[in-house]
């Protein structure tokens, strides 16, 4: 691999780990993550009226059976569909398979995200005392997870066969 090559792509990994962290911490303001967040409500509300349990979205924040929820940019997992993109993006293969991760990635990690609210969403109105919990020690870590174990499937694929391409690199 030329030596620029590789500087192009840490330089790419490290600024999306920047904007990202900057995205979690909330120092960051992303154009169209409020409207994203107001969707994720919407749609969460949806899903949940469809569950039987009353809830009602307006803009960001959801009423569900009288718990409050309210979804923030780092609720959008634009953070680490950041990371995962970054860490297919700067891996040397295909532009097809590149593409390919980026697809399929976005949309399992998007799913899960949408798995994770609602399940926030009603444990909260359902045992107000273990949202924090739920929150910061289950699905904050099991997003992370996921995205590490679908960037190392979709590496596994991707670096089979005649997706790879050839670095120069012996061993």
């Amino acid at each position: 691999m030329h030596p620029l090559s590789l500087a192009i792509r840490v330089g790419v990994a490290s600024a999306a780990l920047i904007v990202s962290i900057g995205v979690m911490v909330g120092a960051v303001d992303m154009p169209g993550v409020d409207g994203l967040a107001a969707l994720l409500a919407r749609a969460s509300a949806y899903v949940i009226g469809l569950l039987g349990v009353p809830a009602s979205p307006d803009g960001a924040v959801i009423d569900v059976n009288g718990f409050v929820g309210v979804i923030v940019a780092q609720c959008t997992a634009v953070d680490v569909l950041i990371v995962f993109s970054a860490a297919v993006l700067v891996w040397p293969v295909s532009i097809r398979a590149r593409l390919w991760g980026l697809l399929l990635g976005a949309v399992a990690l998007s799913a899960l995200n949408f798995a994770r609210i609602v399940s926030l969403l009603l444990m909260g109105a359902a045992f107000p005392e273990y949202i924090d919990t739920a929150h910061t020690v289950v699905w904050q870590p099991a997003m992370l997870l996921a995205a590490s174990a679908l960037w190392l499937l979709w590496l596994r694929w991707a670096s089979n066969g005649k997706r790879a391409i050839d670095t120069g690199a012996t061993g």
